[in-house]
Formats: C-alpha cells, sequence, structure tokens
C-alpha cells in the first residue's frame, strides 16, 4: 500500500514509471489491486489527483482501492475526478 504523506519521497520516481507505462514501455499488471491510502492527507488538489490518480483508475478499474478518504478536500477532489473520468473509485474505510 503507498502512503500518500510519502508520494513526495518517490515522484520522480513515479513519473518515470507512469511515463513508461502510458507509453507502452513497461506494463502495469492489472490483475493486481493498487492500494493507496490517504491517511494523514489535510489537502489533495484537483490537478495533482487528475496527474496522479486518473491514469490509475483508467487502467485499473476496480482493482484502483484507495483508503481513508474521509477528509472534505480528498473526498471532494476524488468525487471530481470520478465525474470528469465518467468513472468510480473504489473506495474503503
Amino acid at each position: 500500500m503507498l502512503s500518500i504523506i510519502k508520494y513526495a519521497q518517490i515522484t520522480n520516481l513515479w513519473n518515470n514509471e507512469v511515463n513508461k507505462i502510458q507509453t507502452g514501455h513497461a506494463k502495469l499488471d492489472t490483475d493486481e489491486p493498487v492500494e493507496i491510502d490517504f491517511e494523514g492527507v489535510s489537502s489533495l488538489s484537483p490537478s495533482w489527483g487528475d496527474e496522479f490518480l486518473s491514469p490509475l483508475l483508467k487502467t485499473l478499474k476496480d482493482k484502483l482501492i484507495l483508503f481513508n478518504t474521509t477528509n472534505l478536500s480528498v473526498d471532494a477532489t476524488i468525487d471530481f475526478l470520478a465525474e470528469i473520468n465518467k468513472g468510480k473509485f473504489n473506495r474503503k474505510s
């Protein structure tokens, strides 16, 4: 499970991996769930959420599992992203 707080430590690595997946140079195992934990997050901007979560939602669909999304900022951003992506995020408490 990826703690969103630790994201800043892996931004460059993540961007490289996402770029590889998007350009077809790497494959994401879509049979395995990807779990993202928002515990401790005080604010989630729509632009960052779109960059980070939208590609995962499009690729993984219900295999993308989001934890601890009850913070108002996180909740609102995820709702907004679901609407613009015409999808639904799989949320767990």
